[in-house]
């Protein structure tokens, strides 16, 4: 991969593809280097202009700009001749750990910020705060179709099985992705707790419950099973339904269903609590 480093060791020869060199890799382990081919590819699988060639190069010194995009497990730098801030830390970012470290030159410039950028990292962290927020309260799934129908766009499958081509690529006819439900799916109907298929799958336990919500919906998915205790189904039906009669616009979604927000400051539960406890209530 980009920013593996090693040594040729020697050449095997191959009937078809000639002499091919070994490489030493650093740590120990050895592989064959074989010719890799780079295509253009138009609509029709017609190649407009391929390169073959084998993927190393001599690992010659090169400045901290041209190495951004690398990570390698053992670098020699030299942070002494640093003239711009974030310099020290492109450079020193490139490793894997500091054990593969050697620093032959160093002043204190290398590691210095801009302040603009501190500023600028400072907001960015505020807004994501606040996306963050804002998506919790809503299923994603529901924003996706009113951005659909909002761009003038339709839910309906058969009117979009109309418009898909009938002539499918190669690339096309490859293997789907797997679906995201179906896997959900799959983890909670082995046992797993929402907490563990989150963890499972690297997602946010809202997202699994969302996923949870769907399946129920669409799929009659049996989810008795992590049904909350009463005393707190019953404290977000009171609650619910007090929001609900009071009728506040702001506390409902462009779709009508109710924002989470409103019944979390109600009750002082999460919003985990919360939307587990929807499933079962609306």
């Amino acid at each position: 991969v980009n920013g593996t480093l090693g040594e040729i060791s020697g050449f095997i020869k191959d009937k078809e593809k000639g002499y091919l060199p070994q490489v030493k890799l650093n740590d120990g382990s050895q592989i064959t280097a074989e010719a890799e081919t780079w295509s253009i590819i138009n609509e029709d699988d017609e190649v407009l202009a391929s390169l073959s060639q084998i993927p190393l190069r001599l690992a010659w010194a090169m400045t901290i700009h041209k190495s951004q995009g690398m990570t390698v497990q053992h670098a020699e730098i030299d942070l002494s001749k640093t003239f711009e801030k974030g310099q020290g830390y492109v450079a020193l970012s490139r490793l894997k750990t500091l054990d593969g470290l050697y620093l032959v030159g160093f002043q204190p410039q290398a590691l210095l910020l801009d302040q603009l950028a501190l500023k600028a990292d400072q907001r960015f962290q505020e807004l994501s705060l606040v996306a963050e927020q804002a998506l919790t309260e809503c299923d994603l799934q529901t924003c996706y179709d009113a951005f659909i129908l909002k761009c003038g766009g339709t839910l309906d499958q058969k009117k979009i099985a109309q418009y898909r081509p009938n002539k499918l690529s190669k690339k096309s006819l490859a293997a789907p992705k797997p679906n995201t439900l179906q896997e959900t799916r799959d983890w909670f109907e082995l046992g797993l707790s929402i907490e563990d298929i989150a963890d499972k799958r690297d997602m946010a336990v809202s997202t699994i419950i969302g996923h949870l919500q769907r399946l129920a919906r669409e799929q009659q998915l049996d989810i008795e099973r992590i049904r909350p205790e009463q005393s707190l189904l019953d404290q977000v039906r009171k609650c619910y339904k007090k929001i609900k009669k009071r009728a506040h616009e702001q506390d409902f979604n462009p779709d009508g269903t109710m924002k989470l927000r409103p019944l979390v400051t109600e009750t002082d539960l999460s919003f985990e609590e919360i939307r587990l406890a929807l499933l079962f209530i609306e």
